[in-house]
């Protein structure tokens, strides 16, 4: 199919809000450029034509494997855990209602294994490795790169052609701490663990949706005089007043 074909169905399949703009991506075919190992791109026909290799979702199918979308989302509740180490709160799994929740007390019930500082430490390393055999990139990048390891930056530090990456490395690495805590546990991860991200009702990338949980989870243990030096955009703030 042509480029232009391709980006429709993803408009397609994402409710209108797929934007290459969003993975770090200058033009759409600067995003599909990011897919090597996915796309191969004949540039010599116009528009340019984009074939899809033979897909993750088939190899593993063969294979006996289950199969987790490219773009997709991993349940809030279940994130939060697994991420919200700083706040010294031990989440634990509710198997009455099926979802992770802070723990009351000293109850007797699963806690979930929150990823440490460190090992996040570690999976920026693993994925600077991976990068810089799989890409090449410029002394500047390397450098920006290991700055954003050393002082452990947010992720809009990263060059731009590391975000989409490493947005999708990061959520990988939770998704598999938190299958290989439900399989250690000896329990069952819930269906709706992982969805697609265009199944999302809001139509928000996976990214926004994450930003805006780790927002909130920030906001929760803010002090009163950090809480009255927000300024909160005016669109927002009347959005949500809307919905009061």
């Amino acid at each position: 199919m042509t480029t232009a074909v391709l980006k429709n169905r993803l408009l397609d399949l994402t409710d209108r809000s797929f934007d290459e703009a969003h993975w770090g991506a200058s033009s759409f075919m600067n995003f599909v450029s990011h897919y090597p190992d996915m796309l191969q791109v004949d540039e010599s026909a116009f528009p340019p034509v984009v074939e899809l290799y033979g897909t993750e979702a088939d190899r593993l199918a063969s294979e006996g494997d289950e199969y987790t979308p490219i773009v997709y989302h991993i349940r809030s509740d279940l994130w939060q855990a697994a991420l919200d180490y700083s706040s010294g709160v031990q989440y634990v799994w509710d198997r009455d209602t099926k979802r992770a929740r802070p723990r009351h007390g000293l109850e007797t019930v699963p806690i979930i294994d929150t990823v440490t500082a460190d090992l996040q430490r570690q999976w920026r390393h693993e994925f600077r490795d991976l990068m810089t055999g799989s890409l090449e990139l410029t002394d500047v990048e390397l450098d920006q790169t290991d700055e954003w390891i050393r002082l452990q930056l947010g992720t809009y530090r990263l060059p731009n052609q590391l975000v989409p990456e490493w947005n999708r490395f990061f959520r990988d690495k939770v998704r598999d701490h938190l299958r290989g805590w439900f399989s250690d546990s000896s329990l069952e991860p819930p269906d709706d663990m992982v969805s697609s991200a265009h199944r999302r009702e809001t139509g928000d990338s996976s990214e926004t949706e994450e930003l805006r949980e780790l927002v909130v989870s920030v906001v929760r243990k803010m002090t009163h005089e950090e809480l009255s030096r927000i300024n909160l955009p005016s669109e927002a703030v009347l959005r949500a007043s809307r919905r009061l």
